[in-house]
């Protein structure tokens, strides 16, 4: 019986055979998504670019050399498949939500999620997960959301079995929503109102 309740199957100090590897790893919700793999005993591949200080947090999230940052860009097709390559799960969390003179919109969401799948599916990935967004969509009047739907329907054509989430805009401690809402309050006499004050959101925590 005492050894029976010593036995660990899975937690942050234990391996439970699976490895997956996290896009986006570094973000609002990739921290949260590394935690819950670190907490039932994931090895987690943290593919980033940019310093290291970005992935340091993430470290604190499984045992030694249970979470492995990897520097990259997603313009090389041989840092995807070295990311992935030990991985039977993929998350890929990357999105952009402005452009700039480097990174358009169709970079990131589009051609990137493209190539990861024809990548996974390649490589034999047992599971790919792509978030992509509740408003995309091809007739969108926003360029942001129909490279969204765009690809979502390039990681489905490449890898069929794939899962794509469509959540609705993310709300917690650190995202981009509340808090900018709530720096404009402090900064501005006034509240300004997203769509002329009939927009509706509903985020989700």
């Amino acid at each position: 019986m005492a050894a029976r309740a010593l036995k660990i199957s899975g937690g942050r100090s234990s391996w439970n055979g699976t490895t997956a590897t996290v896009f986006g790893a570094t973000g609002f919700m990739g921290r949260y998504v590394v935690s819950k793999l670190g907490a039932v005993g994931c090895r987690v591949v943290l593919p980033y670019r940019g310093d290291e200080l970005y992935t340091r947090h993430l470290k604190q999230m499984g045992d030694l050399g249970a979470m492995n940052p990897l520097p990259i860009t997603i313009r090389s097709l041989t840092d995807i498949e070295t990311a992935v390559g030990d991985s039977s799960i993929v998350i890929n969390l990357l999105g952009k939500h402005y452009e700039t003179s480097r990174w358009k919109f169709d970079d990131v969401n589009a051609t990137f999620p493209s190539v990861l799948a024809e990548v996974c599916a390649h490589q034999g990935v047992e599971r790919l997960v792509h978030v992509s967004a509740l408003a995309a969509s091809v007739d969108s009047p926003s360029a942001w959301a129909r490279s969204k739907a765009v690809g979502e329907r390039a990681v489905m054509q490449a890898m069929p079995s794939a899962t794509v989430l469509r959540p609705a805009p993310v709300c917690g401690d650190e995202d981009r929503l509340l808090n900018r809402l709530a720096k404009f309050s402090r900064m501005l006499p006034f509240m300004p109102l997203y769509g002329g004050g009939v927009a509706r959101q509903q985020p989700v925590h």
